[in-house]
């Protein structure tokens, strides 16, 4: 199997399942995006749900390696929490689609699928929980259920697509610091 091929698949899938919906999509658009034959996506995912599980997975896998480079390049638990925050928001606002995907469509996987990705999801979770509960213990952050906290920070940048379309709040660094600095500053004034 051809590994460009399979991502060409994967990319046009997302695009597609992410503007038209996993169950409005079918095989022969997204052969069509790849200018292959329905057919020959045979050669590559046995099934639809194949390519949207594979979707699933990688930013899944994408998301554990952000998590474990933010942990092992940071000084600090919150410097922790900005880079992984800074790095989820830029990925949500170079990749819509994807967003939209992971947001709306994983929930058509089947049963075990859903259970792999929600195991996953759970250690991500639990990573940037643990992030969060050393700089509470360091009187960096307010102490708020360490769980709740992380997960407001994992699921806050997968809404962005649908909050910057147009007019978009400015470039993607912008937006990143935007986010970084309400979701770990606070929305109170200092005063």
């Amino acid at each position: 199997m051809s590994a460009g091929r399979r991502e060409q698949i994967l990319r046009a899938s997302t695009t597609l399942f992410g503007t038209h919906g996993y169950p409005a999509t079918s095989l022969r658009q997204i052969a069509g995006a790849v200018g292959l034959s329905k057919g020959s996506i045979y050669h590559h995912f046995s099934c639809k749900e194949d390519i949207l599980f594979a979707i699933a997975l990688d930013f899944v896998q994408r998301t554990t390696a952000c998590l474990q480079r933010s942990r092992a390049d940071a000084a600090s638990p919150l410097a922790v929490l900005d880079d992984f925050l800074r790095s989820s928001v830029a990925a949500a606002v170079e990749h819509p689609h994807l967003c939209a995907v992971m947001r709306s469509e994983c929930s058509r996987l089947s049963g075990p699928r859903q259970a792999h990705l929600a195991l996953l999801h759970r250690q991500h979770l639990t990573l940037l929980a643990d992030a969060y509960r050393a700089g509470v213990d360091a009187g960096l952050l307010t102490p708020v259920d360490p769980m709740l906290a992380a997960a407001t920070l994992l699921g806050a940048p997968a809404w962005l697509p649908r909050c910057t379309e147009d007019p978009g709040p400015g470039d993607p660094d912008a937006v990143c610091s935007q986010v970084a600095d309400l979701l770990l500053g606070g929305y109170r004034a200092r005063r």
